[in-house]
C-alpha cells in the first residue's frame, strides 16, 4: 500500500544534526509538532531545509535512516531521527 506524503529534512541553529523525518500531512504541520515536543523541543527551533514529496513515505524514510545508520546521534535519549550529516550530504 503506497502511502503519500513527504520525506523531509530539517536543521536547528542549536543542534549540529539533521532531522530525517516524514509525515503524511503537511510538512509545517509536522514541524509545529517537533518544536512542541522533547527531545527536539529543547535542541529547536527546528526549521524545513529540504522537503520531497513522496509516494511511499515510510519507505523512504526508513530507506534514509538505513543509508545514514553510521551518523546516527546516539547521545540524545529518546530519538532515532538526528544525524550527525549536513544537509548537503542527505539531499545527495
Amino acid at each position: 500500500m503506497e502511502n503519500q506524503g513527504y520525506v523531509y529534512i530539517l536543521q536547528s541553529q542549536n543542534c549540529d544534526c539533521i532531522k530525517i523525518g516524514g509525515t503524511d500531512y503537511p510538512p509545517l504541520k509536522r514541524i509545529k509538532e517537533i518544536n512542541a515536543t522533547e527531545p527536539y523541543k529543547s535542541l529547536g527551533k527546528w526549521e524545513l531545509a529540504e522537503c520531497l514529496e513522496v509516494k511511499n513515505w515510510r519507505s523512504v524514510e526508513h530507506n534514509l535512516h538505513y543509508r545514514f545508520r553510521s551518523s546516527l546521534n546516539t547521545e540524545i535519549k529518546n530519538q532515532k531521527e538526528l544525524f550527525h550529516l549536513n544537509k548537503k550530504v542527505a539531499v545527495d
